[in-house]
C-alpha cells in the first residue's frame, strides 16, 4: 500500500527521531509538533477530503489506520491533528458552498491551522447546557461572541495555546432576543503571520497536563468579540438582509446535522488504541525473546516461561479484538454513512468502538508496561508514553461512562430477546439477554451498562470471526474466555502457547518503523548502560 510506503519515508525523516521529545523544552515539542503535521500533510497522509461523505471518501479506512499509526508513534501528533481535521469536517459538513470554496484548500493543506472551539469548562461538550452566546446585531450587520461566565470558557482546546489562527466555535445563536440553539462560526483568532491575538480574545494554558506534552491545551474567553456575518456557517440556517433567522429543516434534523462529524471522530481514539496496542505488545514479545532468564542447563529466554506467556496471551486477544472491532465499524459506517436514518445505529457503533476500544487498549498499554519490568518505565521503551498519554483517551471524545450508558439504554430499549423465538447463540447474546431481563425491574446501574457494551462489542466480533474465519476456532473460544469477566461470567481462562501468541503478533503486527524501542533488540543491556563504561 502507497501509505505504508510514505509512513516509513516519514518515520525516517531526522524530523521523526522518537527520542527527540525527551531532551527538548515544552515549547519546542510543541513546536515540532506542528513542523511534523505540516509534513503529514504535504505527504498527504492525512486530509479532510477523507472523511465519509467527501470527495476522496474510499480512502477512510485509509484515514483511520493512519491517524492510528500516527497516534501509537505520538499521541500528541495524532491528536493535534485530529482537533484540526474535525473541525475541518465541520466546516466541510456546514459551510454553504461560497464558504467551502473559499476554505476548502486551507483546511485540506494545512494552510491554517484550526482549533476546536466546542468544549466549556462548566459544561464539557454536553451541548444542551451551552452558555456560549453569539448575538446579532442588526444595526452593525455583524455578531457578537460572548462568553457570558467563566464557566462557560472553551477548555481542552488543542492547537489553540499559540498557533491555531482559526477556532470552530459552537455557539447558541440568538436573533431578535430568540435563542436559536447551537450554530457554527468559523471565528479568526490570531494574525496568522505575527500570532497577535484579535480584540476581545484571551487565550490561556491549562497545563500542566497528565501527558501528551505536545499539544497546546488552552483556554478562551470571548469578551463581545465582534465577527463577520459570514463567519456563521450557513449550509443549512443563515440570517437574511432583513435581519431575521431563517433554517431550511426542522430543529430537530437541524440538530442532528450539526453534529454528524462526532460521528466519526469517535472512530479516531478508537484506532489510536489499535495501534498503540499492537505496537506495546510486539515491543513486549520481542523483549520476552532476548530477555534471558537463566543459562543452565540451557540459555532460557522469558518467553519461554508459561508464567510470562499467561500473562501475554490475554493481552494479545484483547488486542485482536478490538482490531476486529474496528473493522466491522469501519465497514458498517463505509455501507450506511449516506443513509442519515442510520444515524443513530452508527452512534451506537461508534461509542461501542470508543468505550471498548479505549478500555481494553489501556488495559493492554499497563499489563505491558509491567510484563516489561522496570524497562517498561522507560520513556525510549515507548509503552509508558502510551499509556500515560493514552489516559486521556477514555475522557475525550465522549466520556467512556457515558458511551456505556448510550450502548445499553439502547439495548435495553430494542429487547431483542424478548421474543421467545429468538434464542441467544453465544455467551455475549446470553449475557445480554439477561441484563436486559433484569433492567426491565431495576433501573439499568453503570456495571449493568458496562457490562451490556461489552456483550454488544463481543457479539459482533464472534460473529465476524465466525463469518470470516480472522482466527481459528481455537482463539475465539480464548478470546470469549479472556472477555468472559467483562461480562461478569466465570470461566476457566485460556491456555496460551508460543504457536498462538506468535500467530497473535503477526495478526495485529504494525509496521516496523514503530516498533524501534531499544528493549527489542538483543543488545538492549549494552544500549541501557553504555555510559557506564566509557573510560
Amino acid at each position: 500500500m502507497i501509505y505504508n510506503n510514505k509512513f516509513s519515508k516519514v518515520f525516517k525523516m531526522p524530523l521523526f527521531d522518537y527520542e527527540m521529545k525527551y531532551h527538548i523544552s515544552k515549547r519546542d515539542y510543541i513546536d515540532l509538533t506542528i513542523k511534523r503535521m505540516r509534513v503529514i500533510f504535504q505527504e498527504k497522509l492525512i486530509h479532510n477530503d477523507m472523511w465519509l461523505g467527501q470527495k476522496n471518501e474510499y480512502e477512510f479506512n485509509v484515514l483511520c489506520e493512519n491517524i492510528g499509526l500516527i497516534g501509537a508513534f505520538d499521541h500528541s501528533l495524532a491528536i493535534s491533528i485530529s482537533s484540526h481535521m474535525i473541525c475541518g469536517n465541520v466546516m466541510f459538513t456546514q459551510s454553504d458552498n461560497i464558504q467551502m470554496d473559499k476554505y476548502h484548500d486551507e483546511v485540506n493543506n494545512l494552510n491554517c491551522i484550526y482549533s476546536m472551539c466546542c468544549s466549556e469548562i462548566a459544561n464539557g461538550t454536553n451541548v444542551k447546557n451551552l452558555e456560549t452566546t453569539v448575538t446579532y446585531d442588526h444595526k452593525q450587520k455583524n455578531l457578537l461572541l460572548h462568553s457570558p461566565s467563566p464557566g462557560s470558557c472553551k477548555f481542552w482546546i488543542g492547537n489553540a495555546l499559540y498557533t491555531a489562527s482559526v477556532g470552530m466555535v459552537l455557539a447558541r445563536l440568538i436573533v431578535n432576543g430568540i435563542d436559536h440553539g447551537p450554530h457554527w462560526f468559523r471565528v479568526p483568532l490570531r494574525d496568522k503571520d505575527d500570532g497577535v491575538l484579535f480584540p476581545g480574545i484571551n487565550i490561556i494554558s491549562v497545563g500542566p497536563e497528565g501527558g501528551m506534552h505536545g499539544i497546546q491545551m488552552a483556554a478562551i474567553r470571548f469578551n463581545q468579540v465582534s465577527i463577520p456575518l459570514d463567519t456563521m456557517l450557513q449550509r443549512y440556517s443563515s440570517i437574511c438582509e432583513e435581519g431575521k433567522y431563517h433554517c431550511e429543516m426542522e430543529e430537530p434534523q437541524r440538530y442532528i446535522n450539526l453534529f454528524e462529524t462526532f460521528l466519526q471522530e469517535r472512530l479516531i481514539p478508537l484506532y489510536m488504541l489499535i495501534k498503540s496496542s499492537a505496537t506495546a505488545l510486539n515491543i513486549t514479545f520481542r523483549y520476552a525473546q532476548n530477555r534471558i532468564i537463566s543459562h543452565e542447563p540451557i540459555c532460557k529466554k522469558l518467553i519461554m516461561e508459561p508464567l510470562f506467556c499467561q500473562r501475554l496471551y490475554p493481552e494479545l486477544l484483547k488486542s485482536a479484538m478490538i482490531m476486529i472491532l474496528g473493522k466491522i465499524i469501519i465497514r458498517g459506517f463505509e455501507n450506511s454513512w449516506g443513509n442519515k436514518s442510520t444515524y443513530k445505529d452508527l452512534q451506537i457503533l461508534a461509542s461501542a468502538g470508543k468505550y471498548i476500544g479505549t478500555s481494553l487498549g489501556l488495559d493492554v498499554l499497563r499489563e505491558c508496561r509491567l510484563m516489561c519490568g522496570a524497562l517498561g518505565f522507560h520513556h525510549y521503551n515507548k509503552i509508558i508514553t502510551l499509556q500515560v498519554d493514552a489516559e486521556a483517551a477514555l475522557t475525550y471524545a465522549g466520556e467512556n461512562s457515558v458511551m456505556s450508558y448510550q450502548i445499553a439504554k439502547h439495548m435495553v430499549r430494542k429487547k431483542r430477546f424478548n421474543n421467545s423465538m429468538v434464542v441467544p447463540v453465544n455467551l455475549a447474546q446470553e449475557v445480554e439477554k439477561k441484563v436486559v431481563a433484569d433492567c426491565q425491574q431495576n433501573p439499568l446501574s453503570h456495571a449493568a451498562a458496562q457490562v451490556l457494551s461489552y456483550s454488544y462489542g463481543l457479539d459482533l466480533v464472534i460473529q465476524e470471526v465466525q463469518s470470516s474465519g480472522v482466527l481459528e476456532n481455537e482463539l475465539l473460544l480464548d478470546l470469549i474466555d479472556v472477555l468472559s469477566p467483562y461480562l461478569s461470567e466465570t470461566s476457566n481462562p485460556p491456555v496460551p502457547t508460543v504457536k498462538k501468541i506468535t500467530d497473535l503478533v503477526n495478526l495485529i503486527s504494525p509496521p516496523s518503523e514503530l516498533v524501534t524501542a531499544p528493549i527489542v533488540r538483543a543488545d538492549y543491556a549494552d544500549t541501557f548502560t553504555s555510559e557506564l563504561y566509557i573510560e
